[in-house]
């Protein structure tokens, strides 16, 4: 399958790698490669894209977001966490970082705080089913009704 990937024409697996991807400064075009990775399940050439963004224009947007997502994917929670953080503080009004925040939360076993984010992520979008979903699943969690349990004593 051939696409244009930032101006050019692309076989993925054929015509570069993350060593050409790696080797411009640009962050257009950097981040177009990181999607393409990260679309691609290469997700930690993606992380490498997103690194390499960072260092180059550390406002570049959304790049704290994405790279927190790409770290999400391949388990490194406390990463993720920090770069939905740097995210959070870049872009206060999108939904969706309080929303990745808290799947990172829960997956820690962080829930008092998951509920928190995803309460954050609701006030910012009233109507984010995903939120409210993940919401009422922590909520309905053996964990949390221990926690309600033992709060209650």
């Amino acid at each position: 399958m051939t696409r244009e990937l930032a101006g050019h024409r692309f076989q993925p697996g054929r015509d570069r790698d993350i060593e050409d991807a790696l080797s411009g400064n640009d962050p257009k075009v950097l981040n177009e490669w990181a999607f393409y990775y990260f679309n691609t399940d290469q997700v930690e050439e993606a992380i490498e894209c997103f690194l390499k963004i960072s260092d180059i224009d550390a406002g570049f947007p959304a790049v704290h977001f994405n790279l927190g997502s790409a770290f999400l994917r391949v388990g490194l929670v406390p990463e993720a966490l920090r770069e939905f953080g740097l995210a959070a503080a870049r872009d206060p009004g999108d939904p969706e970082i309080p929303y990745r925040t808290a799947i990172s939360l829960n997956v820690m076993d962080r829930n008092d705080e998951a509920i928190e984010a995803l309460g954050r992520a609701i006030s910012l979008k009233a109507d984010y089913a995903d939120a409210h979903l993940l919401r009422g699943s922590i909520l309905a969690s053996p964990s949390m009704a221990f926690s309600a349990t033992t709060c209650a004593k």
